[in-house]
């Protein structure tokens, strides 16, 4: 079994047991990784490999704002909206521009997202 196979597998079993919450957290840490890879092709000047990795970010932040769930109320869901539309438009522009800095604004912003669903995982238990 390769990497990647084993990798899939892994993430195959993480996802079928998980909450809404791990889901969103496995969504956020894809995404993380995704960040990292686009990072180092515009870094590289790998400019198919950057559209495959900055495809594969718009699409998990698209994932990631479709469970926006409208029940929270506009005080959950806008400042949500907000942050998405944000990471939408810094990759896009890092991309176009060939601006890490830009990325590494998403990285922060998702960074900061991730650490306070964890942290709501770990209180939940």
């Amino acid at each position: 079994m390769t990497y990647q196979q084993y990798h899939a597998s892994d993430l195959d079993a993480r996802i079928a047991g998980a909450t809404p919450l791990q889901l969103m957290l496995i969504l956020l840490d894809g995404l993380l990784d995704e960040l990292a890879r686009a990072r180092g092709h515009i870094e590289h000047a790998r400019h198919d490999a950057r559209l495959h990795s900055v495809t594969k970010c718009l699409n998990l932040i698209n994932g990631l704002a479709s469970h926006i769930d409208v029940a929270d109320g506009p005080g959950v869901t806008q400042p949500l909206s907000a942050v998405y539309d944000f990471c939408m438009r810094g990759v896009a522009q890092a991309s176009v521009e060939l601006d890490v800095a830009k990325l590494d604004e998403v990285v922060a912003v998702i960074t900061q997202l991730t650490q306070g669903w964890r942290a709501l995982e770990t209180r939940r238990g």
